[in-house]
């Protein structure tokens, strides 16, 4: 806990590609860093962790191929502006919709490189997102 609460007053960009997990409370912590922060390590983010991101205020990259709906709920309401370097899928579920407008709202939709599969209703809701 004593790292990440140095990490998060580093000031500038702080670069955690190799962290594969995260706990809710190094998220908590995380999340008061001022500036960019890189986790495509991640391999998943619970619910707990994507919601304390809510106040993070800037560039938030994260590397997970997949986002549960209850975490992409989340992480849609985020005051982050969000880069998932790795998402591969959006399903036709209220979160993933959400998270769908997010990432056209803060122009990283075209930046899915990864992504495989779209559901149908992602596109109808949001029509900018990319059609795979």
């Amino acid at each position: 806990m004593e790292s990440a609460e140095l990490i998060a007053d580093a000031e500038g960009a702080v670069d955690l590609g190799g962290l594969a997990t995260i706990s809710d409370e190094i998220a908590t912590v995380l999340a008061r860093h001022k500036g960019t922060l890189h986790l495509e390590g991640l391999t998943e983010i619970s619910e707990g962790a994507a919601k304390a991101f809510y106040k993070f205020d800037g560039w938030l990259t994260l590397g997970m191929a997949y986002v549960g709906d209850e975490a992409a709920m989340a992480l849609s309401k985020s005051k982050a502006s969000l880069k998932l370097i790795n998402l591969k899928q959006l399903d036709a579920t209220e979160g993933h919709i959400s998270l769908a407008k997010k990432l056209v709202a803060d122009d990283t939709h075209d930046i899915l490189y990864m992504l495989e599969k779209v559901a149908k209703e992602v596109n109808a809701a949001v029509p900018e997102f990319p059609k795979v």
